[in-house]
């Protein structure tokens, strides 16, 4: 018989032991039994941007993420005896479901680079956004992917992260074990069988960079043949779903950019493609770690050298190969190192509230007002026009806030057959 046993409810994980039986266990062990109380109950997680056009597989995978280390164990010291509910969210202006209790912002934004006037970009700065260091500054907890944003957020906001921060890998998921697989099952549709080929593919926001550097590749490709025709060459933009897959897993080589100076590498976008085994090349990041860390991965080069890497690779298929192959191996590698960091995170989450560390109550979020709607969740609350005055929004906030709550209604699976530790919706 064990000092300290574990009894398992639904949507909770009780440990027993008194103070006396505590004291002798080892520290951690000890440390565990005194903060579950009979009465503890574990969080709920809800993801409320799982549809998000842009950031979906990031999403599922992080989802995947928690629900294992939670399965693991990882949030067992969970202290809070009512029931809470936390939240995951990913944009600077997503809106936290008014159910909530606690929010998680997974920092997404370029913070540390520099700031291009005229473009739009989303968020552009602290200094013109304050709703966003408002918004870290009412979380829970912070994740972040970079580490050169991670040095700068704790730098630049000295009285908002540095207690709450956490490096946290960036990853995404495209629900399959084999990446070939995954591209033949969606080039087999007969809506992508309808769709023209293309060699050569670029996806993103428009910027006068990368307008530039499209019509750079445009003349390069313009002199190239595969199999005596013509290079097929795209420049997207505002392209999602079914339609962005279709043109993803025909292209032999998908190249990207940054939209605007000193930015980091955008893995947002990179990830889904490494997971699907794709040659990419990319300008190189103001990340360095980073970007060491995805070197083995991809093709890194400067701007003005992505099409001369790029013919190269379209015109050694052996190269290409090679690259393709290391990119599915990074991807699994990635996801089980991202684990690790979501454990840990997770443990530093029960350290907060033991600590009686918790931003109480919720922080002033009725009076965070995002600053525009052109790129929220696509829900019918949504849809109101970029130009609806403050007081709207704020008449509309608490409906919007319920009906983006009712949109996350997938459960994870347990990972192993015994009572839930915690519920994720």
């Amino acid at each position: 018989g064990s000092s300290c046993f574990r009894r398992p409810l639904v949507g909770s994980l009780v440990v027993q032991c008194t103070t006396h039986q505590a004291s002798m266990l080892h520290t951690s062990l000890a440390l565990l039994c005194l903060a579950l109380t009979e009465a503890a109950v574990l969080p709920t997680f809800v993801f409320p941007e799982e549809e998000d056009v842009y950031f979906a597989q990031n999403v599922g995978q992080i989802k995947t993420d928690i629900g294992r280390a939670l399965d693991n164990g990882c949030l067992d010291a969970w202290p809070l005896e009512d029931q809470t509910e936390i939240a995951v969210v990913f944009r600077h202006d997503s809106m936290v479901p008014e159910t909530s209790d606690f929010y998680i912002q997974y920092q997404m934004e370029q913070v540390a680079a520099s700031q291009v006037q005229g473009e739009q970009l989303g968020f552009t700065s602290f200094s013109e956004q304050p709703q966003y260091k408002k918004k870290l500054d009412g979380a829970l907890q912070v994740w972040e992917w970079s580490p050169r944003q991670l040095d700068y957020l704790n730098s630049n906001l000295p009285d908002v992260v540095p207690h709450k921060i956490n490096y946290v890998p960036l990853w995404s998921s495209v629900h399959v074990d084999d990446a070939q697989t995954a591209c033949d099952e969606i080039i087999d549709q007969p809506s992508c069988q309808a769709e023209a080929d293309v060699d050569v593919l670029f996806f993103g926001a428009v910027t006068q960079a990368r307008t530039n550097l499209c019509k750079r590749v445009e003349d390069a490709m313009s002199h190239l043949e595969l199999d005596g025709r013509p290079v097929a060459h795209e420049c997207i933009s505002g392209v999602f779903g079914a339609e962005l897959e279709c043109k993803i897993c025909k292209a032999k080589v998908i190249y990207s950019d940054h939209s605007r100076p000193s930015a980091v590498l955008e893995v947002h976008r990179i990830n889904p493609l490494l997971t699907l085994g794709k040659a990419v090349v990319s300008a190189n990041s103001s990340d360095k770690a980073l970007d060491s860390m995805y070197d083995y991965a991809l093709k890194l080069t400067t701007a003005e050298d992505i099409p001369e890497a790029i013919a190269s690779l379209l015109l050694n298929d052996t190269l290409r190969f090679e690259l393709e192959y290391r990119a599915y191996v990074f991807s699994q590698k990635m996801k089980l190192e991202a684990q690790t960091h979501v454990c840990r995170a997770l443990n530093a989450l029960s350290s907060i509230a033991r600590e009686n560390a918790l931003p109480w109550g919720r922080h002033g979020l009725q009076n965070y007002l995002p600053h525009s709607f052109d790129r929220r969740l696509t829900t019918e609350t949504m849809s109101n026009s970029s130009n609806a005055s403050n007081s709207t929004l704020g008449e509309n906030y608490s409906s919007s806030m319920s009906n983006i709550a009712r949109t996350v209604t997938s459960t994870l699976p347990p990972a192993r057959e015994h009572a839930p530790r915690t519920v994720i919706v």
